[in-house]
């Protein structure tokens, strides 16, 4: 009945290292608040001796890419993961699967049409305190 993205999606990844071509099938999950938490914490060693915000905007897009795929592929092999940090079009993609999961997972996108709108998941209303004369 409902066709919602789970908390995990199949990817499958291939790259041409020049004297080879590797394949992989990995699964990436949706963060959970741990990974979020060690994902932040990726950022701040990832920056290493200048902090996360004095870097450039360009910078910090990339190294947050770089630390939520990391964390939201499992069992990435060690030369994916090397790849990653050093294409940065190849992080792009991969990233933007990630963030397609997430987005989807949290039914955050719009319908497929203007009219194929989807009701968010969630909703917050808030209200004065009455005051007392």
């Amino acid at each position: 009945m409902s066709d919602l993205q789970g908390p995990d999606k199949v990817l499958h990844i291939t790259v041409d290292l020049g004297d080879e071509e590797k394949t992989v099938t990995l699964i990436a999950h949706v963060l959970d608040e741990e990974d979020r938490i060690q994902r932040d914490r990726d950022l701040v060693k990832l920056a290493g001796a200048v902090a996360f915000d004095d870097l450039p905007t360009a910078s910090r897009l990339r190294l947050w890419m770089l630390a939520t795929t990391r964390r939201a592929l499992r069992d990435c092999p060690p030369w994916l993961n090397e790849r990653l940090g050093l294409h940065e079009e190849l992080l792009f993609a991969v990233f933007e699967e990630v963030d397609a999961l997430e987005r989807e997972y949290f039914r955050r996108d719009m319908g497929k049409s203007a009219s194929d709108t989807k009701r968010a998941p969630f909703s917050v209303h808030a209200q004065a305190l009455p005051r007392t004369p």
